[in-house]
């Protein structure tokens, strides 16, 4: 009897994290896959002071122990994207730089508690998903303090949950289309602001 149960156990725990890793998400919005060359060569690469600031809110509940958990790896994400952009000299944390950036992440997330639970109980052949919306607000200003710019941008991310999405998941995977998500919309924004000319040198 205690095999079949610990045989039981090891099932019951194997279709848990099976079921677990079946999910997909996608993005769309304000969202980049790259970043645009500054293409006036009379324009010269300065260095740049990064800021970034993160909450995160979830079914409309401010969750202070989420945002500073995560703000590191959003500070992360953000200044990758930055410095995979080449467009600024140097990238370093703080408002020290020729250009100084500011930039305000409010991510709200969504979930149905209720679909949840059901995905759970039927081990995932009933589906669920959740989704999240992303503020980016960016405010860009000199080595004096001065305002340069400012961009907002948005975007939102799906993820959908259900035993059935175990192939798909390879294309769609959660973990690396957050990461993505994220610096997309960085992305986005820098793309706006290569737009507008606000990082030309006057």
């Amino acid at each position: 009897m205690n095999n079949c149960s610990r045989s039981f156990s090891v099932f019951v725990t194997r279709a848990l994290i099976l079921f677990l890793h079946c999910c997909i998400s996608f993005n769309y919005g304000d969202v980049d896959s790259a970043t645009k060359k500054v293409t006036d060569i009379s324009t010269p690469k300065r260095s740049l002071g990064l800021v970034v600031q993160y909450e995160y809110f979830l079914n409309g509940t401010k969750k202070e122990v989420i945002s500073n958990g995560r703000q590191e790896v959003r500070k992360q994400l953000t200044f990758q994207a930055y410095q995979d952009s080449d467009i600024f000299s140097k990238i370093e944390e703080g408002s020290q730089g020729d250009l100084n950036i500011s930039v305000v992440i409010i991510e709200k997330a969504f979930v149905n508690r209720g679909l949840s639970m059901l995905t759970g109980i039927s081990f995932g052949l009933f589906p669920s998903w959740g989704s999240s919306n992303l503020f980016v607000k960016t405010y860009v200003s000199d080595r004096n303090g001065k305002p340069i710019g400012e961009i907002v941008a948005s975007s939102s991310s799906v993820t959908i949950m259900q035993i059935f999405l175990l192939a798909p998941m390879i294309l769609f995977y959660p973990p690396y289309v957050y990461d993505e998500y994220i610096k997309g919309t960085n992305r986005y924004t820098l793309n706006e602001a290569v737009r507008r000319g606000i990082f030309r040198s006057d």
